[in-house]
């Protein structure tokens, strides 16, 4: 008699519910003798024979997944629904076995030409659904936040949306407990946000075992080169971005893989130098880069055309520049007592078209005066420093306290 469809979620949960197996602690490894009575009993007549027989199963735990996993192709549909059920439950528990019931229903769903193939990977969404309901539980019950953020940038390489996840102050577990991470497999992109000090190099390498992980945000961690090593292993990442955080370029070595999957990566306020980091993108010029170091002020510019200063292009919004005041078309003639005539030093400039900059007069000191940005790396975010601005031929003194690269 084939069994109905709708039974096969009714006895997964009546196995998960009526026997976990935590309950049975580490029982004797059975003789397969006894494995093979059990399956037997798979495909009694008697009800309690087949729930006897499915009881044990479950309690046995790992010795008998292959022998059961085997015996499904030769047993009639309502036999093989139940060891189904059954492989489902051990690869939902929360013990070492469980990965190897779900490897043993991915075989089973490979084998597309038989009749179980559909049932396991029916059960394989369920497993998903199942791990990630509990993983999200989990984590949120430790002080993870979850978000969902939407491609609205380049940043975003990687498709329309993703699940973010952030440990930041809010975490109360271990690094271990980051392990759920890997769990949350029902999300086919995770965005993982990582804040403070806290989370340190064994955090980052339990991150690492997730396999959809596409964006790491890294915002003043406690990560050391050490530490990036596990970037490397995180075969999907596709944006990568490192704010505050004390590395070095001996970290760049971890991202240096030809078999990467980067399209963009992100460095603020590390000890990577600007050197290492332009040699790295020409040598992977499918990566979009961004640099920098120091505070963030939040505007662009160019050279001004009479020589005056430098002139302010655009301004971010709610950020350093545009909170003190300063707008589009001023001129930034000093910053914090010096005095400024270009936005970028003359190495990128070089590299960019460049604007139209007056001819020196050979009667006036020609010694080389720094560009804003090089400035303004000198300080850190948090930092108030002074710029005089002209504004519609009047000079203009302003304060501003630096912020953070967004």
């Amino acid at each position: 008699m084939r069994i109905r469809s709708f039974l096969m979620p009714f006895m997964i949960a009546m196995i998960a519910v009526s026997q976990p197996l935590s309950a049975f602690g580490d029982p004797p490894s059975p003789s397969a003798t006894e494995i093979g009575t059990w399956i037997d009993g798979l495909q009694s007549n008697e009800f309690a024979v087949r729930e006897w027989a499915t009881q044990s199963l479950v309690a046995a735990g790992g010795p008998v997944i292959e022998p059961l996993a085997n015996s499904i192709e030769n047993v009639d549909i309502e036999s093989m629904e139940r060891g189904l059920a059954i492989l489902h439950s051990l690869a939902v528990s929360e013990t070492t076995t469980s990965q190897q019931a779900e490897d043993a229903l991915r075989r089973l769903a490979a084998n597309r030409a038989t009749t179980s193939a559909q049932r396991a990977n029916d059960a394989l969404r369920s497993i998903r659904t199942l791990r990630t309901e509990r993983a999200e539980r989990i984590l949120r019950r430790l002080g993870a936040d979850f978000d969902q953020i939407i491609n609205t940038s380049y940043t975003y390489a990687y498709g329309s949306y993703a699940k973010t996840v952030t440990i930041g102050d809010n975490w109360k577990g271990t690094a271990e407990d980051l392990v759920y991470v890997s769990w949350l497999t029902g999300y086919p992109r995770l965005a993982v946000k990582a804040q403070g000090k806290e989370f340190k190099d064994e955090h980052l390498f339990q991150i690492a075992k997730a396999t959809n992980i596409v964006s790491l945000n890294l915002s003043r961690a406690g990560v050391t080169d050490y530490g990036m090593a596990a970037v490397g292993d995180m075969s999907s990442l596709q944006d990568l971005r490192i704010y505050y955080c004390d590395v070095s370029d001996k970290c760049l070595q971890f991202i240096d893989g030809d078999s990467s999957a980067l399209k963009t990566f992100s460095i603020f306020g590390s000890k990577i130098s600007a050197d290492a980091f332009n040699k790295l993108m020409e040598k992977h010029s499918q990566i979009a880069g961004r640099y920098g170091v120091g505070g963030f002020l939040g505007i662009s510019g160019e050279a001004e055309r009479t020589g005056k200063g430098c002139l302010v292009k655009g301004v971010t919004p709610n950020e350093a520049a545009s909170k003190a005041g300063i707008l589009a078309n001023d001129v930034i003639t000093e910053y914090n007592g010096q005095i400024v005539t270009e936005f970028l030093p003359a190495e990128q400039l070089s590299k960019l078209v460049p604007p139209v900059i007056p001819q020196p007069n050979p009667k006036e000191e020609t010694e080389k005066k720094p560009a804003l940005s090089e400035l303004i790396g000198q300080n850190a975010p948090g930092d108030r420093v002074k710029i005089k601005i002209l504004r519609h031929g009047r000079y203009i003194m302003k304060e501003v306290e630096l912020g953070e690269w967004p």
